[in-house]
């Protein structure tokens, strides 16, 4: 999924970064893997879901998992959370990152890890 930075998280001057509460929805989302498995035997998969491409570069990182037993209507509010520490994070580190946020959901160690990348120019 990826998110236009300006429209997730907002500069709170010395505060540091905050994020936008309600969590828009992404400008983009990409579900290559996701996608091939739901049309299982369909040859027609969506161009937009294998459009997308992460390039190889500089990134910064972050990894989490969402708690277990987190209900549907908390998921957005800890989305928000999440964002705000990994935006508090580069900003904390002076960090100079650039263009969207990433946030990929990769299945590992049969469970779903969240990752938050951001360009570094």
């Amino acid at each position: 999924m990826f998110w236009e930075w300006n429209e997730l998280v907002t500069d709170t001057e010395d505060d540091g970064p905050a994020a936008v509460r309600p969590c828009p929805a992404p400008a983009r989302i990409a579900a290559t893997g996701l996608a091939a498995a739901s049309n299982a035997g369909s040859t027609a998969v969506d161009d937009a879901a294998t459009s997308e491409r992460l390039e190889p570069g500089r990134y910064l990182f972050a990894q989490t998992r969402q708690p277990t037993g987190l209900g549907d209507a908390a998921i957005g509010g800890w989305l928000a959370d999440t964002v705000e520490w990994f935006a508090r994070e580069a900003w904390w580190t002076k960090a100079k990152t650039s263009g969207p946020l990433i946030i990929r959901l990769v299945h590992e160690d049969r469970q779903t890890a969240v990752q938050l990348l951001r360009q570094i120019p």
